[in-house]
C-alpha cells in the first residue's frame, strides 16, 4: 500500500476519485422481516420455534451473541413464505431501534437463514458487500447514521433517511481489496481473541488448583 498526499491509505495502482452517492444507490436491497406481507399475513404463515427446525430466524442478539445461539428457528414454510429477507453469508444486517448504527456481517452458518423482526437487512448487488460493511461501521459513517436518528426513549432512524446518507465509494476492484484486507484483520483479531479466552481460563483453572 502507498501513502498519498491527501494521507489516505491507497492500493497501489488506484489513483481514481472516489464516487459521491446516497446510500440508496448503493444499497439496492434495503429491507425488513414486515416487508413480506401484512401482520395478519405473517402471523398466519410464519411459525417461530425454540427447538431446531428448517431455518434459522436472525435477531439482532445472535449476531451479538457472537452467533452461538441459543437460536429461533421457522420451519420450511415459513422460509418460504419469508423470501423477501432471506439472509446469505456476507450479507449486512442493521439495528434500526435502540442501538441504531450498530452492523453485522452475516456468517455462512449450517442452515438456511431470514431476518427476524426489528432488525433491517442491506447489500447490494453492484458493490462488494464486504468493503460495504467496513464502510458502514467506520467513524465517518456512524456519525452521519447518529445525525439522522430520531431521538425518543429508543432512538431510530427509517429506511428512507437512511437512503438518503450520502459516502463515496471506489471502483469494485479497490472494494474488493479493502473489504479483503479488513476481513483478513477481523480473522486474526478473532483468532486472537480465542486464545486469549483460553488463556483466562487456564489461568482461572490454576487458580482454583493452587488456592484451595
Amino acid at each position: 500500500m502507498q501513502k498519498i498526499f491527501s494521507q489516505k491509505l491507497r492500493f497501489a495502482g488506484f489513483s481514481d476519485a472516489w464516487k459521491e452517492c446516497e446510500l440508496g444507490e448503493v444499497f439496492d436491497t434495503v429491507t425488513d422481516y414486515v416487508a413480506n406481507g401484512s401482520f395478519e399475513s405473517l402471523r398466519n404463515n410464519v411459525k417461530s420455534y425454540t427447538t431446531e427446525n428448517y431455518a434459522y430466524m436472525i435477531r439482532l442478539q445472535d449476531a451479538s451473541n457472537d452467533w452461538k445461539g441459543p437460536w429461533l428457528y421457522t420451519d420450511q414454510a415459513g422460509y418460504l413464505f419469508l423470501s423477501k429477507s432471506k439472509l446469505y453469508s456476507n450479507d449486512i444486517i442493521m439495528s434500526n431501534v435502540g442501538s441504531v448504527g450498530k452492523f453485522f456481517l452475516v456468517p455462512n452458518l449450517d442452515k438456511p437463514m431470514t431476518l427476524a423482526p426489528n432488525a433491517v437487512l442491506i447489500k447490494s448487488s453492484t458493490s462488494n458487500n464486504l468493503f460495504l460493511y467496513q464502510m458502514m461501521i467506520g467513524e465517518t459513517m456512524q456519525s452521519k447514521i447518529n445525525k439522522k436518528a430520531t431521538p425518543g426513549v429508543q432512538s431510530k432512524i427509517n429506511k428512507t433517511d437512511f437512503k438518503k446518507i450520502t459516502t463515496k465509494i471506489p471502483q469494485k476492484k479497490e472494494q474488493q481489496k479493502i473489504g479483503t484486507l479488513f476481513k483478513q484483520l477481523d480473522n486474526l483479531i478473532a483468532l486472537h481473541q480465542q486464545k486469549l479466552n483460553l488463556l483466562k481460563k487456564q489461568k482461572q483453572a490454576f487458580l482454583q488448583k493452587m488456592f484451595i
